[in-house]
């Protein structure tokens, strides 16, 4: 079989397209993998920092309760505590545990406000503890 000029011109010239082609899919597949690690570590980091929020609005409406020691306060402790909780891990998680334990049962005039309160110290101590650790990591 014998190679006409017309088909090696074709050849010639299809080569180049066809290289074009795969580096233009390589170079794309980079884009998307990189753009997707991008996307990865901003939803890592607001995921963080939503937590940071919501676990400052769960200390300051514990520390409500303890200033006002109201139904309402109450009521919005045990909320707080309850959103922070299922997004927490390690000793962290279980001093909430403790934490909301103390505070679901209590009633205004028989809480132990003492021990809410020593527990909510021991939690800021094991957040800035736990917070410590991923940091140095």
């Amino acid at each position: 079989m014998e190679i006409t000029e017309g088909i090696l011109i074709a050849i010639i010239t299809g080569v180049p397209a066809l290289v074009s082609a795969i580096v233009s899919l390589i170079a794309s597949r980079i884009t998307i993998w990189a753009e997707n690690k991008k996307m990865k570590m901003a939803w890592n980091h607001e995921e963080k920092m939503q937590y940071e929020r919501e676990f400052a609005e769960m200390l300051t409406s514990v520390k409500f309760l303890l200033d006002r020691k109201t139904s309402t306060e109450l009521k919005d402790a045990i909320e707080k505590i309850n959103i922070v909780r299922v997004k927490s891990t390690g000793s962290v998680a279980s001093l909430l545990d403790n934490l909301y334990s103390e505070v679901a049962v209590a009633s205004i005039t028989d809480a132990d406000w003492w021990k809410i309160e020593t527990r909510l110290a021991n939690l800021v101590d094991a957040r800035r503890e736990q917070s410590k650790n991923q940091k140095d990591r």
